[in-house]
């Protein structure tokens, strides 16, 4: 193959030097050869070639160039492409699924659009193509009107067109049309199952798992034929909704069905363990199927996940084997595996972190293995760090490895700009979300959808709603999407305004654009921080006559925290009882401890810890239950347990910016500067009527000397007194929290703003609480 494409690259400037020009028909037989032999950047030479020596390229070269476009990813290039040209239809064919494949139905959209506008004729096979990419639109409802579309125009339909016709009704909530349609068409017994499998994916994407069972039912009850599709779109469905009980009892249905795992069941399987700390369980699993299913030992996602479960474990010894054997194999390397190297060898200790790995290019054996596979840190590289910083909140390693990369020559793209804004998110730094947000526009970063949907949702979680608010409205009406108002809700609901979320879903609704599941999960999240109860209830009860949304888990759990906050105990576990997963219970659970109701806490957690016995946070919740009556008994009882199962409690975080300056403190992290800050400060408050809440308390402290200590080490506290010292008189203050805050805390928050005159923000794991003149935004 090498020696053929040789030789014609040889005959081509042969050619050119000895005629001086080679006609358009030989152009096309070289990029046909080109096309044949899989020289896809050899051909796109040459039509580049044709392009500036400005010989006339028809249909036929264009389509070539298309597919090595495709070939090559150059994602942006092709679709620009084929908007300028004329594809054929059996190249928009290929095109559509390959877009939809790469997250970009709209552009296939947008081509179809445009291919009809040019008096294009679209066959059933073109037309099957782009309905199935709606159904991967930011707007599935364009589905429908494709279907009415092909419908008016009398178009042949098939199979395909039958089951995009499924996928399509059940998308935009009408199950039960697609279920009609399934049972009143003709299918052959595999086509049958297919098509059941397509209506069954809807739901288990979607987080519908009452959806998704009673479909499953219904399959049993007309014996339609489960497939390996089947179970795994079950599994799937399971999974990401938490309910470890529904994945294991698909896993037996399918082992009594008779049929076997394949790779993407084991890969489940293993993810599911490794999650819930089973790393050896995971990894025998693992090396069990190795026979069975070849392709697993080589599949890199799997060795990704068990390294970044034995790394997370501490377990550094068994990483730095793993990571071994997976090079001894040449496990394929792709920007993920090599970062999980960095971070194993930085937590291992030959490295102090992933960012001065990059920059060093410490010579440890790892980064000889990338050395010697040419394999040196790139964009997409950098981006992964990035990424991975951002989720651990390391937000200014996440700016010094920003300027590190630019400094080296590499030119930020989207991917950059989108993860410094996790890491603002993440860290909730209102002062630098504005200068990210600068250096986007310094950078002339794209301000795509996807870049201003995440300027809001940057804004909106740093606590500066306001300027979130002057970025939604800069959008054209016609250009705001289902993203774009889930982002500007979501912001309304972190600040705590329900009255402003809701006029947000209302102008939603009054611009024609349907809310999707998110969007309402975002209105409801914002009535729950404000007790909303009667609003959320009108959204809630109405999701499917009026939004046509059959309510997910998420709504159900919403709905949960709502009725829990608002002390109706009753209702909430009523809803529970209806709808059980893990995150509901785990709701109740702490409305149990909001509402001191005891005996019911402990009949939550005994559903919980069946399910889940290694939760720690529950643990540490139901020991604060006790806690809190007294009951210090069962608060040893609980701590032991947690010994006896190796488990650790998350330790209380808090950090605070200051003139672009991030620290973070831990609990009872005091200098003795903050603690004599802090000492200064209850004083004040104390004699303007703050009362230290020792409820608050979760283990045996005798005297009120050692709790009121105890109180003043809580982190959010420290905090508070850095920034007092570092800041200047009257200057706002921006604190974010890795949990929630005590009401301790907030009560002394509130004291300290109307003492000092300070306005003071506080994210904690909860929402956003501003604090002004000893009020809060959340009372």
């Amino acid at each position: 193959m090498t020696g053929d494409l040789e030789s014609l690259v040889s005959h081509m400037e042969h050619m050119k030097s000895t005629t001086g020009r080679v006609e358009q028909t030989t152009w096309n037989t070289i990029l046909q050869a080109c096309s044949r032999l899989k020289a896809d950047g050899v051909l796109l030479g040459y039509w580049r070639e044709m392009e500036r020596a400005k010989i006339p390229i028809d249909q036929f070269a264009n389509d070539l160039a298309i597919k090595a476009m495709m070939n090559l990813n150059q994602q942006k290039e092709v679709v620009d492409l084929a908007q300028r040209t004329n594809p054929a239809p059996h190249t928009l064919a290929s095109l559509f699924r390959w877009l939809q494949k790469c997250d970009r139905s709209d552009d296939a959209l947008k081509l179809f659009d445009q291919f009809v506008s040019k008096g294009g004729k679209a066959d059933t096979i073109l037309w099957n193509t782009v309905l199935m990419a709606s159904t991967s639109s930011y707007d599935p409802s364009v589905g429908i009107q494709m279907m009415e579309t092909m419908e008016n125009q009398n178009i042949p339909i098939n199979t395909e067109t039958i089951m995009a016709k499924i996928k399509i009704l059940a998308q935009n909530g009408f199950a039960d049309k697609a279920m009609t349609l399934v049972q009143g068409s003709q299918f052959s017994p595999a086509d049958l199952t297919r098509a059941w499998n397509v209506l069954l994916g809807v739901p288990a994407k979607q987080g519908s798992i009452d959806q998704m069972t009673y479909i499953r039912s219904s399959m049993i009850d007309r014996k339609v034929p489960a497939d390996h599709y089947t179970f795994n779109t079950l599994l799937s469905g399971y999974k990401n909704n938490g309910d470890d009980v529904g994945f294991l009892e698909t896993l037996q249905e399918m082992q009594a069905a008779k049929i076997q795992p394949d790779d993407r069941t084991i890969g489940m399987h293993i993810d599911l363990l490794v999650k819930s700390g089973e790393i050896d369980q995971a990894i025998e699993l693992f090396r069990s199927h190795w026979a069975s299913l070849p392709n697993l030992s080589t599949n890199p996602v799997i060795w990704n996940l068990l390294a970044s479960g034995l790394i997370k474990s501490d377990r550094h010894a068994d990483a730095e084997d793993m990571l071994k054997e997976m090079a001894t194999k040449n496990i394929p390397s792709n920007a993920i595996t090599d970062f999980l190297k960095i971070q194993g060898m930085a937590r291992m200790g030959d490295l102090r972190d992933a960012h001065s790995a990059i920059e060093a290019k410490t010579s440890v054996w790892i980064w000889d293995q990338m050395k010697n596979s040419g394999n040196l840190p790139n964009l997409s590289t950098f981006n992964v760090v990035l990424n991975k910083l951002a989720d651990l909140g390391e937000v200014q390693r996440c700016f010094d490895l920003r300027d590190a990369m630019e400094s080296g020559g590499l030119v930020p793209n989207q991917s950059t700009a989108l993860a410094l804004m996790k890491a603002c998110k993440n860290a909730s730094v209102p002062i630098l979300s504005g200068q990210v947000h600068q250096w986007i526009k310094d950078r002339g970063i794209t301000q795509d959808r996807i870049i201003v949907t995440g300027i809001i949702d940057m804004y909106g979680k740093c606590g500066r709603l306001g300027d979130a608010e002057s970025q939604f409205h800069q959008i054209p009406s016609n250009l705001r999407d289902s993203h774009v108002f889930t982002a500007i809700i979501t912001a309304c609901a972190r600040s705590g305004d329900s009255t402003k979320a809701l006029k947000y879903l209302d102008l939603q609704v009054a611009s024609g654009l349907k809310p999707t599941k998110e969007t309402v999960g975002a209105a409801l999240a914002a009535c729950t921080h404000t007790g909303a109860i009667e609003a959320a209830d009108d959204i809630y009860r109405n999701l499917t006559s009026k939004y046509g949304i059959v309510p997910n888990e998420r709504h159900h759990t919403i709905m949960v925290d709502l009725y829990g906050r608002g002390g109706k105990l009753d209702e909430a576990e009523a809803l529970v009882n209806a709808h059980p997963s893990y995150m509901s219970y785990k709701s109740l659970l702490a409305s149990c401890r909001l509402h001191k109701d005891l005996e019911r806490a402990e009949r939550i957690a005994s559903h919980i810890f069946k399910v889940h016995p290694r939760d720690s946070p529950m643990h540490v919740l139901m020991s604060n239950i006790y806690a809190d009556a007294g009951d210090y008994d069962s608060v040893q009882q609980i701590r032991k347990r947690m010994t006896d199962l190796n488990l650790n409690r998350t330790p209380g975080m808090s950090w605070v910016e200051v003139n672009g300056q991030i620290r973070r403190f831990l609990v009872a992290e005091h200098t003795d500067e903050t603690r004599k800050t802090w000492k200064e400060i209850s004083e004040k408050i104390v004699a303007l009527g703050y009362r230290p809440n020792f409820a608050c308390i979760t283990k045996q402290i005798q005297s009120v000397e050692d709790q009121l200590e105890h109180l003043g080490e809580h982190s959010e506290k420290i905090a508070l007194c850095w920034a007092m010292n570092q800041s200047k008189e009257g200057e706002p203050i921006s604190i974010g929290k890795n949990l929630r805050s005590c009401a301790d805390c907030h009560e002394a928050l509130k004291w300290v703003s109307k003492a000092y005159d300070r306005q003071i923000s506080m994210r904690d794991a909860s929402r956003y609480h501003h604090f002004r003149d000893g009020k809060c935004s959340c009372n």
